[in-house]
């Protein structure tokens, strides 16, 4: 190992592979540790050094948080020979992804978020052009921050022509890459005829891998001819017979990846995320075969507006239907014979059918979403005659579909809405009380599930309803179960504190509490929830002081479970933050921030993206560089822009400080500028709102739309969710730049 390579100092060998080995070095200006990759001696032939060139190019191109990102490249002389070499951004404590969430003992859920900026990553190289062609666990690394980074891009090719044809042709008939995770169009060794799809298929290897503990093909003692035909032949086992619980949109989700006929794979590494994303939210995911379920889908994207983005819950509605029908085939609870079986699937059947017929006759015209699910609604009674659980079932997903139209409308439509909710949740529950009785589990799941719906959808009279009649329920049973008592009590506090009944929420929450730290210990999920539940309801009651301590515990509990990075330990430090916001202990907030969050107004760039603009929103506006300021980032796509915003809206309307407040957006994927104007005008939003172009939604670390971020004294004091946001909050945050206030 040479001491120095340039202007580095390198101090160990991170790793080595077959195109050089990787340095641990310290750059002399700026200081900074780096990793420097230098081809191995003896590696120099012309093909060789054009590839690592041709790498450092590539990589020069990528700019993006998930991956790792070069510094410089340049050629090193070691035996009167030029060796090549790049310096690129070095991942401290660095695992593969596997090995990280094992060592981590993450869940299913914390690996598919992993997952998901994995593909976000690979759909930036995508985009330049940039075919990975080496997707493997050892290619993407996690560093102690807990964010994955792709390396390695080494035998990459670029897709746009010049680039592919002056500098860099890969033989006919020479493999790149790893066997265990090569896609079958990759086995056939012809760079021509690889695209960004054969990059999906390694990312469904590795899902496999961070899924089900295994590769899909033990190949490590087989040859290399035997093991691309396995690859281009054999189906993989389901990943459901290796974990059960994988069984259902996970399974679909790891399945469409790996088709060995890329033309029914994922189409990109962005259309496999936003699946992982939609299984991760609870919406229904795209990958579904060619079936009518697929063609409403279909048309549910054609049409604009809030109808595209309420198309999953359609899908989700009629494989309800579906659903429901299988299960008369696999339930025991029934002596039932298997004609009237089959009848009753056969109704179902039929009904989907007329469904799929309604919709057929609309093809190609824009139909709001209100009138398809008017025609799902048609005649219940005469078509499920007989069959009380799919009607419950149908109507239980019809008022679900109701209940998130009310986040899109105002006004009557939005009462109309909400009465057809309250309809159909209600038969269901009729429905379901003559079918099961009053404390059948079944029973109970729909009203608590009934409660979380329109809590979700701010109709808090119904939520706290809902919430009380589930714990009048469990605490009359003949057989109470004191811990779902206790969560009953806990989720109907959350309720009434939204609605302001804080005494009554205090004393209930209070008991759950309790309850949990002697019963599941002080660092379960329930305990912390409970404990934040205590803090909320202190800081809205003015005792900022009181919930203090409450929230420095979150943040230790959640650093010693969670780690450091996580998401609970974000939650946390927002939650910290805004407390010392609210006691105008600015200094203590901004150093919550300053390890993990060193930015400021002025790193940030806000004054660039305030341009006069006449096609756009931004007229005469000036950056205050003293005032406080609060700065909001949405999409007018995502329905939880529209309900928050709107909401913060008001509240802002009850605060009359002179709080700088900014709304930035980025124009992205399908949202156009005038869905942009309508969004603004509908929320009646009177600061401006100002184009930017994402990057700094990353460098603060924002996982969702809409975020916010507050600043004081040109520091960041506070990021989050609006919806943390609190009068409290926001007094003590203009408190800060005003004596008067």
């Amino acid at each position: 190992m040479p001491k120095r390579i340039g202007h580095y100092t390198l101090q160990g060998v991170i790793a080595s592979g077959g195109m050089g080995t990787v340095f641990k070095a310290v750059q002399e200006s700026p200081r900074r540790t780096v990793a420097v990759k230098v081809m191995k001696a003896g590696v120099n032939t012309a093909a060789e050094l054009r590839r690592f060139e041709f790498e450092a190019q590539l990589l020069g191109r990528l700019r993006h948080p998930g991956i790792a990102q070069i510094y410089e490249a340049g050629t090193h002389r070691e035996g009167g020979c030029s060796v090549p070499f790049f310096a690129m951004e070095y991942i401290p404590n660095a695992k593969d992804i596997i090995q990280y969430a094992r060592d981590k003992n993450l869940g299913t859920r914390e690996r598919l978020e992993l997952f998901a900026h994995v593909c976000e990553a690979v759909h930036h190289g995508h985009q330049k052009g940039i075919i990975h062609r080496d997707l493997k666990p050892g290619n993407i690394l996690v560093g102690s921050g807990g964010i994955p980074r792709v390396i390695d891009f080494g035998v990459a090719r670029a897709t746009d022509s010049d680039m592919a044809l002056t500098q860099h042709q890969t033989d006919v008939g020479q493999l790149v890459g790893t066997v265990q995770y090569m896609s079958p169009e990759q086995c056939e060794a012809d760079p021509l005829d690889i695209d960004t799809r054969s990059d999906v298929y390694s990312l469904g290897i590795v899902l496999y891998e961070l899924l089900c503990g295994r590769l899909p093909y033990d190949l490590h003692q087989v040859p290399v001819f035997e093991a691309t035909r396995v690859i281009r032949d054999q189906v993989p086992p389901r990943p459901s017979k290796i974990n059960p619980k994988l069984r259902g949109d996970l399974e679909t989700i790891v399945l469409k990846a790996l088709e060995k006929n890329r033309d029914r794979r994922y189409q990109s590494a962005a259309e496999m995320g936003q699946d992982v994303y939609r299984y991760l939210v609870g919406d229904a995911i795209a990958a579904r075969p060619a079936s009518s379920i697929y063609q409403l889908r279909v048309f549910a994207r054609r049409n604009r507006g809030f109808l595209a983005a309420v198309s999953a819950v359609v899908v989700v509605l009629v494989a309800g239907v579906i659903v429901s029908s299988t299960l008369y085939f696999r339930s025991r609870n029934y002596q039932i014979q298997t004609y009237e079986l089959e009848a009753k699937a056969q109704g179902a059947q039929n009904y989907l059918q007329d469904v799929m017929d309604s919709i057929g006759n609309m093809w190609g015209d824009t139909v709001p979403v209100s009138e398809l699910l008017e025609t799902f609604g048609d005649n219940i009674e005469e078509r499920f005659a007989g069959q009380p659980e799919v009607e419950a079932e149908v109507r239980s997903r019809l008022a679900q579909s109701y209940n998130f139209l009310t986040m899109f409308r105002g006004g009557a439509e939005a009462r109309e809405f909400t009465a057809l909710a309250d309809e159909h949740f209600s038969e269901a529950l009729r429905l379901q009380r003559e079918l099961y009785g009053e404390d059948d589990p079944r029973t109970l799941s729909l009203i608590e599930d009934t409660a979380s719906h329109f809590g979700v959808g701010f109709d808090l009279d119904r939520a706290e309803a809902m919430r009380r009649e589930a714990l009048g329920i469990r605490e009359s049973s003949e057989d109470p179960d004191v811990d779902g008592i206790m969560r009953a009590r806990h989720e109907l506090a959350y309720v009434l504190a939204d609605r302001g009944k804080l005494s009554e929420a205090e004393t209930l929450n209070k008991e759950a509490l309790e309850h949990f730290r002697a019963q599941l210990g002080g660092d379960s999920p329930e305990t912390c929830s409970a404990l934040s539940l205590q803090a909320l309801i202190r800081q809205l009651q003015g005792s900022s002081e009181e919930a203090l301590p409450d929230r420095l515990e979150l943040l230790e509990t959640a650093c010693r479970v969670s780690g450091s990075g996580s998401k609970e330990e974000e939650y946390a430090l927002s939650d910290l933050a805004d407390i010392y916001v609210s006691m105008g202990e600015f200094d203590k907030a901004s150093a919550l921030y300053q390890e993990t969050l060193p930015l400021s107004v002025e790193r940030l760039g806000i004054e660039n993206w305030l341009i006069e603009d006449e096609n756009w929103l931004i007229e005469d506006y000036t950056l205050k560089a003293t005032a406080p300021t609060l700065v909001l980032f949405w999409e007018s796509w995502c329905p939880y822009s529209q309900l928050r915003i709107s909401r913060l809206n008001g509240l802002l309307a009850e605060d009359e400080s002179n709080l700088q407040v900014i709304g930035m957006t980025s124009l992205n994927g399908d949202m156009q500028e005038d869905d942009a104007e309508s969004f603004v005008e509908r929320n009646d939003l009177s600061f401006p709102s100002a184009v930017y172009d994402g990057k700094v939604f990353e460098d603060l670390g924002f996982t969702g739309w809409p975020w916010a971020a507050a600043v004081h004294e040109g520091n960041i004091v506070w990021k989050g969710s609006p919806a943390e946001m609190s009068l409290a909050f926001l007094e003590g945050l203009a408190r800060g730049g005003s004596e008067e206030f």
